[in-house]
């Protein structure tokens, strides 16, 4: 049975990633960290979409066609606080900067605040 650590106490979670820490650096992998500290995934993996698809592909489509001061927004580049002020302004639909984090990690944004070949048309 898998532990919901959101819902210990306070020094009980400190114990847990005191412990957590220990075995990264031991080289563990975090699937095996958490089956050693019998915890669950950080979130759910079911959670409802804040975007439909339709909607995401329409974002990929303004930040691959448009840099963000073209919509207005104070930023040289696309980063994820500035996606994020994109998508209120066109749906009015708050992101957390940490969901778009994951996109990046899915591969939906680049990575680093480097142009990238494809897209500057080099």
């Amino acid at each position: 049975m898998n532990t919901d650590a959101r819902k210990l106490k306070p020094e009980q979670q400190e114990l847990l990633r005191l412990k957590a820490i220990r075995l990264r650096r031991k080289g563990k992998t975090f699937r095996e960290i958490g089956q050693l500290l019998d915890v669950q995934k950080r979130s759910p993996k079911n959670t409802p979409r804040r975007l439909t698809e339709q909607l995401e592909q329409q974002v990929m489509e303004m930040i691959h066609d448009q840099m963000p001061d073209q919509y207005k927004l104070g930023f040289a580049l696309w980063t994820r606080r500035a996606i994020a002020q994109l998508i209120k302004l066109q749906w009015n639909i708050d992101i957390p900067v940490r969901t778009l984090g994951d996109w990046t990690r899915n591969g939906f944004l680049p990575t680093s605040s480097r142009p990238c070949i494809t897209c500057a048309g080099v």
